[in-house]
């Protein structure tokens, strides 16, 4: 497995699934991390130049050279990627952020430290409704008092790890990570240096903060021969990006285990949560058709935590035209299960219907009460 940690050498661009052209919109949004689907092109592309191949040839042979080192567009070959996730790299340690839970109040802690607490589900009391199973709302827990400032974002995989057992946590802006800039351009007419009258357009663009870039873990047979450290393009425009290999020992996490998709517990008991570390694809929008795809019988789900959607679409270079746009559960959302005391087995360690090999719906498992 190769542990990367990429860091901008320019700024960086990546577009969200909104249309971008002249007809549509006129300003380009990014997302940050960049969808896992961003990362697998970046990674594919940059092995086909590890292994050296000629891309001005448009024989039959080199691009079955191709399929056979990187497969096809889709399916993804032997390629599985985690991340990205949003990262710190310095004095040779990593310290990796996640996103704020969705289901996330401010609370007092001790001093008058302001932190953030997970909510906890509750019955609907004197709620008259026509909707069958409507999930139960989610209420702040007892004696604490609401905060008065501008919460963070992001938590550290040890906050995120203590959030989730029901503690409070300090989150981080994302302004101690990285910063949106944008920048304003013209279309030119093509075939000369003449701009189109009316067509100015806007670009979002993200400059990580100093030793802040982005993580991501590769492996598969074959995506081996890459340097210890090199430089690759990346995202909108092909910016730069300079990569390096991390080892275990560099990941500042109290010497647990790295891969917290490796600790996932083998079976569910009781009441637990689910915290979805990376966007999800369902059939139904917010939920599958049937939770039986993840579990090995019906499990209740009691309630869950939104912020909205994502939308993910972009250009398909293969059959040169745009993809269907798709909304995604976006990571941070939090669902909560209950199995009613009835143990049941985990069937998969990844909760979405599309894009599990390259890292969508990864997710942590914890109990709340």
């Amino acid at each position: 497995m190769m542990r990367l940690f990429l860091a901008p050498e320019d700024v960086w661009l990546f577009r969200d699934g909104r249309p971008f052209d002249a007809a549509s919109s006129h300003r380009a949004r990014s997302l940050f991390p960049p969808y896992p689907s961003v990362l697998q092109g970046v990674i594919r592309s940059h092995h086909l130049v590890v292994n050296k191949l000629n891309f001005n040839d448009r024989s039959k042979e080199m691009k079955d050279e191709i399929k056979k080192l990187v497969a096809t567009p889709e399916p993804y070959g032997k390629l599985i990627l985690r991340g990205s996730f949003v990262a710190r790299f310095k004095d040779k340690k990593l310290i990796r952020y996640f996103p704020r839970p969705a289901d996330w109040f401010p609370v007092q802690g001790k001093g008058n430290e302001e932190k953030i607490q997970a909510l906890s589900p509750e019955k609907r009391s004197g709620i008259v409704t026509s909707a069958e199973d409507l999930p139960q709302l989610l209420f702040p827990l007892a004696n604490f008092k609401p905060g008065k400032k501008e919460w963070g974002e992001w938590l550290t995989y040890e906050d995120l790890k203590e959030y989730l057992k029901g503690g409070a946590v300090s989150p981080v802006t994302s302004e101690q990570l990285f910063v949106r800039k944008s920048r304003v351009g013209i279309q030119i007419k093509a075939g000369s240096r003449a701009v189109e009258q009316g067509m100015l357009y806007e670009a979002e663009f993200i400059r990580p903060c100093d030793d802040v870039g982005l993580y991501l873990e590769v492996e598969g047979e074959g995506y081996d021969g890459w340097k210890q450290m090199d430089m690759i393009k990346i995202g909108g425009e092909s910016h730069a990006a300079r990569y390096q290999q991390i080892q275990d020992d560099q990941i500042n996490e109290k010497g647990e285990k790295i891969e917290w998709w490796s600790s996932l517990p083998e079976t569910v008991r009781g009441r637990f949560k689910v915290y979805f570390a990376s966007p999800a694809y369902f059939e139904q929008g917010w939920k599958p058709s049937s939770w039986t795809r993840f579990f090995s019988d019906d499990v209740k789900l009691v309630a869950v935590a939104l912020s909205g959607y994502d939308t993910r679409g972009g250009f398909d270079y293969a059959s040169h035209g745009d993809k269907p746009g798709r909304r995604y559960v976006p990571a941070g959302s939090v669902y909560y299960f209950d199995t009613k005391d009835k143990e049941i087995q985990l069937g998969e360690t990844a909760f979405t219907e599309e894009m599990k090999q390259i890292g969508f719906g990864q997710i942590m498992i914890a109990e709340w009460k």
